[in-house]
Formats: C-alpha cells, sequence, structure tokens
C-alpha cells in the first residue's frame, strides 16, 4: 500500500463517530467505501445516475441527499467506463469495485426479503450539521473526508432522522448497496422475527438444530447466541493473504457451491 493509502486509512481510523458527532451525539453512521461500497455503469437500470430529482451535487432542499458524479481518483475507479460490473472473479478488483458493490445482487444469488406493508418512515432534519474532526494537525469538515477517502455512500442518523446523505461516484439512494457486516444486524433481527413465528426456539440452541449438516463441528456446537455475537470461540484467521479462513470459505460462496462443505472440513 503507497504513503496515500496509508494515510487515508489513518484517517479513516481517526474519524470515528464520536469524533465527528461530540460525545453529545449518539447515532448510527453508514460509510460505504468504494473497497465495500458501491457504484454501477451508465445506462443499466433505473437505479443508475442521479435519482429523487437533485442536481449532480448540490441538494435541492436544505435536508435533501447529496450527490456528487466524481470522487477521489476516479478514473482508476471505472468513471470513464461507466462504472463498469464485474463478475464473481473480478467483482473486488479495480475498476469493478464501485460498479460491482452497487449491484452485487446481480453478480450473486440472493434471497429476497420484502419490506413490511407499512415500512417504517424515516425523518429528515432541517438542515445537514456542521461536522468537522482534527486529522494531521488541522481541523477538517466532512466535505474534506469525502475529497480525500473513497467513499461511495454516507449516511448518518439518530434514531428515525437522518442527518446526514451523501453519495459520491455517481452513486444516489436508488442504488443497493452491499453491507458488509450490517448484514449481521439484519441477521439477527430475522432470527428474533423467526422466534417470534415459532420458528426457532432459543437463541441458545445450538446451530447443528436447525443446520444438521453441522453436527459434529464446532460451528455445530455454537449457540445461535453466540454465532451471532461473533463469540463462537472458533479459531479464525482473517488476513486476506490467500492462505487464510477467508480464502477456505469464500470461493464455495463466490462460485455458487455451498459452503458447508467448507466448514465442515
Amino acid at each position: 500500500m503507497n504513503e496515500q493509502g496509508v494515510s487515508r486509512l489513518n484517517e479513516i481510523g481517526t474519524v470515528r463517530l464520536l469524533s465527528l458527532l461530540g460525545n453529545s451525539l449518539a447515532a448510527v453512521c453508514v460509510l460505504a467505501t468504494v473497497g465495500a461500497g458501491c457504484t454501477s455503469p451508465s445506462a443499466t437500470g433505473p437505479r443508475d445516475g442521479i435519482a429523487s430529482g437533485s442536481s449532480s451535487a448540490e441538494p435541492s432542499a436544505p435536508s435533501a441527499p447529496r450527490f456528487a458524479a466524481g470522487g477521489p481518483d476516479t478514473e482508476d475507479y471505472g468513471a470513464s467506463e461507466g462504472y463498469p460490473i464485474g463478475d464473481r472473479s473480478t467483482f473486488f478488483r479495480i475498476p469493478f469495485l464501485v460498479g460491482s458493490h452497487s449491484h452485487l445482487d446481480q453478480i450473486f444469488e440472493g434471497r429476497l426479503i420484502r419490506r413490511a406493508t407499512t415500512p417504517s418512515r424515516l425523518a429528515r432534519v432541517n438542515s445537514e450539521p456542521a461536522l468537522r474532526y482534527e486529522f494531521g494537525g488541522e481541523t477538517r469538515t466532512l466535505d474534506d473526508y469525502l475529497a480525500r477517502n473513497p467513499a461511495t455512500g454516507l449516511l448518518i442518523a439518530r434514531g428515525d432522522t437522518i442527518l446526514i446523505e451523501r453519495y459520491q461516484y455517481g452513486r444516489n439512494d436508488r442504488h443497493r448497496f452491499t453491507s458488509w457486516s450490517m448484514a449481521k444486524t439484519v441477521t439477527s433481527m430475522l432470527v428474533g422475527i423467526a422466534i417470534a413465528e415459532g420458528h426457532i426456539h432459543s437463541v441458545d440452541d445450538p446451530a447443528a438444530a436447525y443446520v444438521p449438516a453441522l453436527r459434529g463441528t464446532e460451528y455445530g456446537r455454537t449457540s445461535l447466541r453466540h454465532l451471532l455475537q461473533m463469540s463462537s470461540g472458533v479459531h479464525f484467521v482473517e488476513e486476506y493473504s490467500g492462505r487464510d479462513d477467508v480464502t477456505r470459505l469464500s470461493p464455495p460462496t463466490r462460485f455458487g457451491r455451498s459452503v458447508l462443505a467448507a466448514l465442515t472440513r
């Protein structure tokens, strides 16, 4: 990784939620970087292009989402090619990162979870709060952060109110961004629904009670509670070295094979 990349990682580590919002404001912050974020190629559907009637970078109203066609190192991320979508072998590589991670449902199979008949609505503040943080001996703004870091989407909310919503690299609020670890929270919510509907008896049941193929493995002996809390105690190496557990488990998922065989080896 080059010096600029290290600097960006340091800045991302510095700009924690409390650094941005202050100790007096507890909030939920969703940050989708290009490495885990999104964008799309031109003319692939209603998700692409600027949505919600807003102009390219300026909000149409004080509380509206803000959209930008570009971002740091735009050409590296495939702007001139319309942010191309990769395949299962290339989705995590430049220049496919932006296009792939806002269209990952076109690359991998997924199970559709339908919204409620009457979904909860999110309110918006009348004006975006001014956020500042300290980095490298300087006071910087959210605009400075986005100009320096390849974030495709940034949303900060408190309770049921959106405080800030920004998009770069031609992304907008119609794109389906890859959620990555945020999906763990959704999974926990779905387990709660399954318990309420009687499909799961208890979070203290072992995983093997519901996935018989896991019997005789450490994951199978682990309770749903500890799996949801990521506290199984199973040794897991995540170094992205090409020889770690991520390398062992990701190919079955990427190429449509069952991950159970890899878990039970």
